[in-house]
Formats: structure tokens, sequence, C-alpha cells
């Protein structure tokens, strides 16, 4: 399986419960990924001072970056473009016009909010993105009219680039000018090439997936930024890079290597990894404390979790017989670290307890799908919704997962699950206009913390999702359902 696949062949998808269509955008290069900051978005007034002359306004912005990645053929070289949207959240003038205050409906104004290119077309010259994380919680400078995030992105060159996405609401004090794209950009920190070398400095290979620990600096907004990546590459290595900011008043970041090791093979020669993450230690007291436990997925069908504190010459564990094609996604539930979902070119995804996982057996899923009708490439967990998973499923499009409520235990209680026990889901949207191979997708959620107060009246949110051949990006509806 490659990247640099023809678009061939259609299968027949699922046609209950058809999302529907806010808005659509062409992207300037064969989307690869796109990734937006629900948890973190630059709010422009709060609920309670918002007067009528705000009505039908916007009143915040979320942050979304999309990542292209386009072979040329010609010269044998993938080029690459990374471009930040500012998706407007509109105060609705009328409630007879929506049944919600806000919505999401729309990628913004081409003219007056078009999105800003951190790296890549006319700006400069940057090799294909396959990937792109936004640096989790709790490294947020937040307040109602500022916002700083890092963004990282992974590159067919090898590289890992990350920028400094921030932006001053303060400094625009014309309501009108809120239709303009707030966020501002600056280059932070890549891996350098002698990094790349230690796996084979003659064999380039290419950056395939990447994610943040979300363990470190738990429970505080520590700065200066002190964390880690995982990264995979297509020679069948993995990585993990340190990446620490050098003081509070200073963006840059410096990366060093720590770990690089052989983790997937197929016929005894070294096969893509197409995935990667971190596994956190959830106790009882629903802190998460540092880990020292990853996981990657390969293209020969097997996902395998590893010891950091070894030498990495053996995983501790190695699942063999779950997926008949390549493993693609490895997606830690954000809030219940225990649990782990796991995707395939098969067109299967599983969900797994990793607390029942040993070296010495094979642990039974708590649910494997049949086939949904396209191979997995992204599962997105919801921000605030425990039970619910977005899948971009390549050649059929998108779908939302709703898992039964008690997937996740309340706050401050343990969540056990018997080893082997069945969670009973249902596939509740369908997205499908895309022509092509759906390749990215995530939430986009306002405000959330309706969500946790169980005001679902008061929740607005929306999907996006991206394709590669057809260079599409489409807002999406993505409407609350009835619990399971």
């Amino acid at each position: 399986m490659s990247l640099d696949h023809d678009d061939s062949g259609q299968h027949s998808v699922r046609k209950e419960n058809e999302a529907r269509i806010f808005d659509y955008r062409p992207t300037p290069l064969d989307a690869c990924s796109i990734e937006t900051c629900s948890g973190q978005c630059l709010q422009w007034q709060s609920s309670e001072s918002e007067t009528s002359e705000y009505e039908n306004s916007i009143v915040a912005h979320i942050p979304m970056c999309l990542g292209c990645y386009q072979l040329d053929k010609t010269t044998g070289t993938r080029q690459g473009q990374l471009d930040l949207y500012a998706i407007p959240v509109v105060k609705n003038t009328s409630r007879e016009q929506s049944s919600r205050r806000y919505s999401i409906q729309s990628f913004g104004d081409d003219k007056d909010n078009p999105p800003l290119t951190i790296c890549g077309g006319t700006t400069s010259k940057v090799s294909g993105i396959l990937d792109g994380k936004w640096c989790p919680t709790p490294y947020q400078r937040q307040s109602e009219l500022s916002f700083e995030n890092y963004y990282a992105t992974a590159h067919a060159s090898g590289e890992i680039m990350i920028h400094n996405i921030f932006a001053d609401g303060a400094t625009i004090s014309d309501i009108n000018t809120k239709t303009r794209n707030p966020f501002q950009a600056k280059f932070a920190g890549k891996t350098t090439q002698e990094e790349l070398s230690v796996a084979d400095p003659n064999s380039p290979c290419l950056c395939l997936a990447i994610a943040w620990d979300q363990s470190c600096n738990n429970g505080n907004d520590a700065i200066p930024l002190n964390t880690r990546i995982i990264s995979s590459y297509s020679d069948g290595n993995a990585a993990i890079h340190q990446i620490q900011q050098s003081s509070s008043g200073n963006v840059e970041l410096s990366t060093s290597l720590e770990h690089c090791w052989p983790a997937h093979k197929m016929f005894n020669s070294p096969s893509e990894v197409w995935c990667c993450a971190f596994l956190s230690i959830n106790n009882n007291d629903n802190t998460t404390y540092p880990t020292n436990i990853v996981a990657t997925g390969g293209d020969e069908g097997c996902w395998k979790m590893w010891d950091l504190r070894t030498n990495l010459s053996r995983p501790i564990y190695h699942n063999t017989n779950a997926f008949d094609a390549g493993v693609t996604v490895l997606s830690p539930h954000p809030r219940q670290s225990n649990l782990l979902v796991v995707g395939s070119y098969d067109e299967t995804i599983a969900l797994y307890d990793v607390r029942y996982v040993s070296s010495s057996s094979s642990p039974t899923s708590l649910f494997h799908s049949d086939a949904i009708g396209g191979g997995i490439w992204r599962c997105k967990w919801h921000p605030k919704d425990d039970n619910r998973l977005l899948i971009a499923a390549m050649h059929g499009g998108c779908r939302i997962v709703q898992f039964a409520d008690h997937l996740v235990a309340p706050q401050g209680r343990k969540c056990d699950h018997d080893a082997g026990s069945e969670i009973p889901i249902q596939f509740h949207s369908v997205f499908t206009e895309h022509k092509s191979m759906a390749y990215g997708c995530d939430w986009l959620v306002y405000p959330n913390d309706a969500i946790v107060a169980g005001k679902k009246d008061e929740v607005v949110e929306a999907a996006v999702s991206c394709s590669f051949y057809d260079q599409t990006m489409y807002l999406w509806s993505a409407p609350i359902t009835d619990s399971i």
C-alpha cells in the first residue's frame, strides 16, 4: 500500500443518515490531513457580555490546519503546503433561523478571511505534508482575546517541522475586522539531518505519522514547553524526539532524538509504519502520569506496543492476527487512556482496553467492526463527548460512530471493562460527497462546556474532512444523537 497509488475502484457505501453539506473549498494540492483546535479557540467575547449590536456577528474563531502532499510524477519530488484557516463561529440573529444560539457553517469568506499559507505555495518550498498535529492541552496560552499553540507536521523529506500559531484579538478593536483571519504563524523548529541519519543517511524515507505525548506537563500550564513527539517512517523505523522550549518568552523549540528503532518488517524487509501513538497510564484517580509505553502500526497488518525503558529490540506486545491488511490508525481515547481504537486498510476498526494486553496473551477486542466500506485512514475521538468517533474511510467517505454510554466512567470513578466484553456501537452518520480518497477528518465544536453540562441543545458542532486526488475539503453536519 502506498500514498502514491492510483484512485481506482469504487466501493458501495450505505446512504443512511446522510450528513448535510455546510461549505466546500478546493484545496491547493492533494489534501492529506486536516486538523482543528476545537479545545482552544480565539474567543472574541463571553456569552454574558453579548448585546444586540453583535447580532449575526462572529463571536469566535476556531483554528484549522490543512496539510497537502502531491507527487510530481515528472520530477519525482513531493511538494507540500500548509494552510491555516480561521473557522468563524457566528451568533444567530434569531432562534427561529436556527435551533441553536450559534452556528458553524462556513470556512469563512474567501475575500475577507483567506487562509494563511504557513509554508509551501508561493511563500517557500516545502516537502509534502503527510500528517499534522496540534500540541495537546494543557499547553495553552488562552484568554478571552488571545490564542497560542504549536503545530507539528510530518514531511516526505523525513523531517518534522513545528510552527508557533498565535493570535491577539485585543489589537483588533473594530468589530468589522473580525471577519478577517486573526491567526499568525512563526517557524519554531524542526528535526535535523543529523538526527535523520541515525536510521540510514543513504536511504531517504518519508515521515508518515506523528503524535505528541499528551502525558507531559500534566495538570499545569507548563512554560517552557517540555514534551515529546513520536514519529513513524516509510523505512520501517519509529523515533522519539524530545521537544523543549528554551524560555517562556522564546517561541523557538529545540529537538533532540531520544530513540530510533526498527519497528515493522514484512517478508524480512522493512515495511511502512503507518501510525504511532503514546499510550498513557490512567489510574483510578483519573490522573495521567508520564508514559513510557508507545504503539506502532505497520503495513504488514500488525500493531505493537513498546516500552521505552528497554533497548527496543522487541515489542512488549505484538498483535499479529486481528487485521487482514495494514494497520493505519492508532487513536487513544483522550480522557480514558486505557482505550485504544485501531483501524486498518481492511476497512475495519477495533477497540481495545490496553490494560488487558500482555506479551503472553492475545487480548480480545471490546469491539471489532465489520467492513465499513473503505480503508480506515483517520479516527478522531470527539473533543468532549466521550462516546463518539469520527472516521475517514478513504473511498468510503466519512462515518460517525456512537459507542454505548458506559464506554467511559463518570469523572472520579473507575471504568472497568471485563476482558472480552462487547461494547455496543452504532454508525449514525455517513458523509459520501468526496469523489476520491478521504484522508483527513476532524471535529469543530463550540461551546465546549455545554457538552460537559449536558446541555445538548446549546452544543454547536460540525465536522470537516478532506480528500486526496480530487483536492476538496468539506464542512458538514455532525448531528448529536441519543445515547445507546
